[in-house]
C-alpha cells in the first residue's frame, strides 16, 4: 500500500519508506511565503518552523528514507541533526 500525504500530515506516523521530494531552497524554506515576512524576527521563526517540518519529515521512516531535489538543495538539508540521522538509517541499513 502507498499513502501520500503532505509533510504537515505526517506528524505522529511512521513509514517503512520515505520519500521527501523537491527538497530544492525555493522550496523549503518555500520562497514565496519567506519573501512576505518583511520583519526580521517573523523571517527567522518561519525559517525555523521550516527546518523543524523537514525534521518531522525525515524522521517519519522506519527503514529507508530517500530525498530528491532539482537544482539547488534545501540549506536544511546540511543541518546536522539531519546529517547524524541521514547517517544512522545508513548504519542499520548496513547491519540488516
Amino acid at each position: 500500500m502507498i499513502s501520500l500525504g503532505s509533510m504537515h500530515r505526517a506528524k505522529g506516523l511512521e513509514f517503512k519508506f520515505v520519500f521527501v521530494i523537491d527538497v530544492t531552497d525555493d522550496q523549503l524554506p518555500y520562497a514565496r511565503a519567506l519573501e512576505k515576512k518583511v520583519d526580521e524576527q517573523l523571517r527567522k521563526d518561519f525559517i525555523e518552523q521550516e527546518r523543524q517540518l523537514l525534521y518531522v519529515c525525515v524522521t517519519r521512516t522506519r527503514d529507508c528514507l530517500f530525498v530528491t531535489w532539482a537544482g539547488k538543495p534545501s540549506r536544511f538539508l546540511s543541518v546536522p541533526i539531519i546529517e547524524d540521522f541521514a547517517k544512522m538509517l545508513v548504519e542499520r541499513y548496513l547491519k540488516n
